[in-house]
């Protein structure tokens, strides 16, 4: 440990002049919906029934002004560095947004429509869901000088899927052939045009991982080259390129700049508010996971001052449009203050779990006992028999197999941050079992019924949780016994650029392609052996983005939407949710008849619908 700190301080200090003036995102690109800003607005999550809104400008733009339909000033102030952030409270519905330099010469913004949470209906609304927003990526000159483009996927497929959640977002309507689950298989239901969700989007979550300290960390530099896009090393324990804090700072301002001058993504942010969740990318790769973080409890302190900065970026550019208040927002850097926190929207109550600030697998933390305080008070101050939502970066039912967790060992020691992020990972079980029994418990004696949210592993799934309490052996489960507990949406990986070289694809390929929920999850209930049975409903490795459709009339759904590569085509594909069903169900076998022999297999049925958009 102490070699590794020398080691740092001295390429700290050889590469202090070395800033961050090499770091050059794009400028614009339209074709892609890119386009560099350096002021940005959206909306915020209003408090107490007031409308908000969440600004950025700069050095050179630091005045704000706030205008009504009207075009009448009814706001204006100074934004104060190093990020220049600010929440506001706005008595319009819709505003335009405007900001000034020092020589009086202004930009305006845009319009934002901090009114739409409070006029949307009680009864029927939708949360949209997406994280992991690496949309960079590393190309060369024909010289060999590293230079920076936006990631395009397969025909232009990260744009395709960024325009398609805008249009969820506005509510527009969208062209699709629709089929319907009969049985085992899809019957087709007819080509339609309306939106794809029924329930009115009110809400986005994001899932951590929205922008990259490290973008483009799949490409290492060749000697002599510096990385034009990463604040950090690409290694198995990374490092700073720079250890200076004003460099940093000014990497972070480029960084969120250019991650928030998405056009298609920013439309959906200036009509919807956001509620935000970190993950380790906004702070460095695997952080809490590396073993360099901590020692005997206390921060390395050649960490201590970028892991700062990042969270302090995470607070102002992400969570500061949540529910909390400015001030609450801003304690949170004290002591490192875990940032959980609990929320409503329309009566559906949920809980954003911080997965980063308190983990340490030096002593096999992840929560850390405050929010496991804070948590387990909020699950117990709950009303009897509701559904609630469960926002957690990585998934919980994610259980990496043994034999790939030592290829990523062997063969690629950065990666095996990845596989000890896990839940499932042999340092973080002790809690995960903690969490399922707790969460099982308040099913069974309170029926509270969890939708799980997460995100982290570049993927798509739809999952249906069953657990049984008192399994007798070999973790199968009684199925007769056997009850859903939740159920869980994982989306992840709206705009990502794969690692695309050599070994690195190929393990990275063979990690991601796993599926989720493969195989049981045994933990102690109530002194006996119980187990959890993740049925994977629905599980690709795709572009994709998610969502949650409540209706007072109708089942809870599940959505996730995704560029289906094989296929060429965006698809949407939905779960509905029944806490109620029990096993055996003819629905979860596929029967074959053989003359008067019948053959009946378990195969986890298929969604419940799906769509191919036009």
């Amino acid at each position: 440990m102490k070699n590794i700190l020398i080691l740092f301080s001295f390429i700290s200090i050889f590469t202090i002049e070395i800033g961050f003036s090499q770091i050059k995102f794009p400028d614009s690109e339209a074709s892609k919906g890119y386009e560099y800003k350096e002021v940005h607005a959206r909306v915020a999550f209003p408090t107490d029934g007031v409308n908000r809104i969440w600004v950025k400008g700069s050095a050179e733009y630091p005045s704000l002004k706030v205008r009504d339909t009207t075009s009448r000033i009814i706001l204006e102030t100074i934004l104060k560095p190093p990020f220049y952030t600010s929440v506001l409270a706005v008595q319009s519905n819709i505003v335009n947004v405007e900001f000034c330099g020092t020589k009086q010469n202004c930009i305006e913004y845009g319009k934002l429509h901090p009114g739409t949470y409070n006029a949307i209906s009680k009864d029927n609304f939708s949360i949209l869901l997406y994280g992991c927003m690496e949309p960079f990526q590393i190309d060369y000159n024909e010289d060999g000088t590293p230079i920076t483009k936006i990631f395009e996927g397969e025909k232009n497929s990260s744009f395709q899927l960024r325009s398609l959640f805008k249009n969820v977002a506005m509510e527009q309507s969208i062209q699709f052939e629709d089929s319907v689950k009969v049985k085992q298989d899809y019957q087709f239901n007819g080509i339609k045009d309306s939106t794809l969700l029924m329930g009115t989007p009110k809400l986005i979550i994001t899932t951590g991982d929205q922008v990259y300290v490290d973008a483009g960390y799949g490409e290492k530099m060749k000697k002599n080259q510096i990385h034009p896009l990463s604040a950090w090393e690409t290694k198995r324990r990374p490092l700073p390129f720079n250890n200076s804090e004003t460099h940093y700072i000014a990497y972070l301002n480029k960084l969120y700049n250019a991650s928030y001058s998405f056009n298609e993504i920013e439309a959906a942010h200036s009509k919807l508010p956001t509620l935000s969740t970190i993950d380790d990318h906004e702070l460095r790769d695997g952080w809490g996971s590396q073993k360099d973080e901590y020692e005997n409890g206390k921060m390395n302190p050649f960490l201590e001052k970028h892991y700062n900065l990042g969270k302090e970026a995470f607070l102002e550019h992400q969570l500061l449009l949540s529910n909390k208040s400015s001030e609450n927002v801003r304690d949170l850097l004290e002591e490192n203050k875990s940032m959980e926190y609990a929320f409503e929207v329309n009566g559906k109550k949920g809980y954003v779990f911080d997965l980063r600030s308190a983990r340490d697998i030096n002593s096999n933390k992840v929560l850390g006992e405050k929010q496991w305080k804070d948590f387990e008070g909020w699950l117990n101050n709950l009303e009897r028999d509701q559904e609630i939502i469960l926002i957690t970066s990585i998934p919980l039912t994610l259980r990496p197999l043994k034999f790939i967790e030592d290829v990523a060992k062997l063969f690629k020691p950065e990666l095996r941050d990845d596989v000890r992020d896990g839940w499932s990972s042999k340092n973080n079980i002790a809690e995960r079992n903690r969490l399922i029994s707790l969460l099982v418990k308040h099913r069974i004696e309170r029926d509270i019924k969890p939708i799980f949210v997460s995100g982290d592993v570049h993927k798509s799934a739809l999952i249906e949780i069953w657990v049984d309490t008192n399994v007798k052996r070999n973790s199968k489960h009684d199925v007769y016994e056997t009850m859903i507990l939740g159920y869980e949406v994982v989306a992840s990986g709206i705009s990502h650029e794969f690692i695309k070289t050599g070994l690195s694809k190929s393990i990275f390929r063979l990690l991601e392609s796993q599926n989720i929920g493969d195989g049981f999850i045994d933990f102690n209930y109530d002194g006996n052996r119980a187990s959890l049975y993740p049925m994977v409903r629905k599980s690709v490795v795709a572009q994709n983005f998610g969502a949650i459709e409540f209706d007072k009339d109708e089942k809870t759904k599940i959505h996730t939407f995704i560029y289906n590569q094989s296929n060429d085509q965006l698809e949407q594909h939905y779960l509905e949710l029944d806490f109620d069903k029990k096993l055996p169900d003819d629905d979860y076998y596929r029967i074959v008849k053989k003359g008067r022999k019948e053959k009946k297999t378990f195969v986890p049925p298929i969604p419940h619908g799906m769509r191919v958009i036009k």
